[in-house]
């Protein structure tokens, strides 16, 4: 039997996935000292694993109801309810958003440089209760050719999801402005240099249609849609005048369909799934940043954007239609001391269809404003207050302001 191989710094694989199941998977009694090597192990094959993560604590308080209630810690939309029954409030708990990875590299061989990532969260389900289920967030592979060119293959984000706003609220402005998850795909990028200190990146990927995932039309979710979705990135990096850091300026396509069904075994429709992006991220000064991003699209419920909504369902599959809009946050992040860092920032998801059904979504916005503080060497705690006001067809507008506490360990 092949045993792993024992190198300086690092421990054989069972003894390594046994360590790791008492420091790193157990009590926050014992962690290893900070600075310190991470646990690293090397397979018998000559890839070597690094363990990462965070146990994260979430507790969000809103004065009214929202539409993750069920699915704790985030505030994706503002919840009807009947006139003269405001100031309903939920509290939210949660630590389903601790995370648990793995960097991967190796073996050295002659042919590309060799990387990958595996990580799991708590988000695969039963997030309400005190035992969520785990889920992968990453799991991909990565072959690096030189000159620039690589293969991607596996769960990764999508390139929409280039960059994040910096909000507490572990929904990160989905259905308020930001477009763009994790998905399998295919992905290929080449670096190209485009002038002084500047470089232009170009990458286009395949990636898993979800589908509808609707059961009342036959539609199985990543199953019955036609083609796969196609992504395409560019994006350009340069220094300006903050040294050390660069301005970056990235557009981004995608193009899918969505299959809808009357019964899975008669007649369907298809349709287009669609987007353009663009996001900025731009430095103000050595310690103040600006980022942001925009989109304009079609059926964009898949990719969290257009309120969520996939297309517009009628009476009939034949006769649905497309559900349009656009949107796009904007942050401001300040990084006051070594310690503490203050973010500020609002976005906005607009359908642009009239005359939908009544208790539609039309409009969602969020604004944020934060602060974090590292108490301790791999602690932060973290602070943020949050306004999210939604409009829905025939109903009107409904807020809710809330508050979210965090408490970080990272390892």
């Amino acid at each position: 039997m092949a045993h792993a191989k024992s190198k300086k710094g690092q421990v054989p694989l069972r003894a390594g996935l046994f360590l790791a199941g008492i420091f790193g998977l157990g009590t926050l009694a014992a962690p290893a000292p900070l600075g310190a090597d991470p646990l690293a192990v090397t397979t018998a094959s000559g890839v070597s694993a690094s363990l990462y993560g965070k146990v994260q604590f979430d507790g969000i308080w809103n004065d009214n109801p929202t539409a993750t209630v069920a699915a704790p810690c985030g505030s994706l939309l503002a919840l009807p309810f009947a006139s003269g029954t405001s100031n309903q409030p939920e509290t939210q708990l949660s630590s389903a958003w601790t995370r648990l990875g793995l960097n991967l590299s190796g073996p050295e061989n002659d042919i590309a440089k060799i990387s990958g990532k595996i990580e799991v969260d708590g988000w695969g389900g039963n997030q309400a209760s005190p035992a969520p289920l785990l889920r992968f967030r990453y799991a991909w592979g990565n072959l690096d050719f030189g000159n620039g060119f690589s293969l991607l293959a596996g769960q990764a984000d999508d390139l929409s999801n280039a960059i994040a706003p910096p909000n507490l609220d572990s929904f990160v402005l989905w259905f308020s402005g930001h477009i763009g998850f994790r998905r399998p795909q295919l992905r290929l990028t080449q670096e190209l240099p485009a002038g002084d200190q500047a470089k232009l990146l170009i990458a286009v990927a395949a990636a898993q249609p979800n589908g509808t995932g609707d059961a009342t039309t036959g539609d199985v979710a990543g199953v019955n849609s036609p083609i796969p979705d196609f992504q395409a990135r560019v994006s350009y990096a340069r220094p300006l005048w903050v040294e050390n850091k660069n301005f970056v300026l990235g557009i981004t396509g995608l193009y899918g369909q969505v299959r809808l069904y009357d019964d899975p075994q008669n007649d369907s429709i298809a349709l287009d799934e669609k987007a353009g992006t663009v996001d900025l991220q731009l430095p103000l000064a050595s310690m103040v940043n600006l980022t942001g991003q925009g989109f304009v699209g079609s059926n964009l419920g898949n990719y969290l954007a257009n309120i969520g909504q996939c297309y517009v369902q009628t009476a009939t599959i034949a006769s649905s239609y497309d559900f349009n809009g656009w949107g796009g946050w904007a942050a401001l992040s300040t990084q006051v001391t070594k310690k503490l860092a203050i973010n500020l920032g609002a976005g906005l998801d607009k359908i642009t269809n009239e005359g939908l059904a009544s208790g539609t979504p039309t409009c969602n916005a969020t604004e944020f404003l934060n602060a974090t503080y590292m108490l301790a060497p791999g602690v932060k705690l973290g602070l943020e207050y949050h306004h999210d006001a939604t409009d829905y067809a025939d109903l009107g507008e409904f807020s809710v302001d809330g508050g979210q506490f965090s408490v970080t360990y990272f390892f």
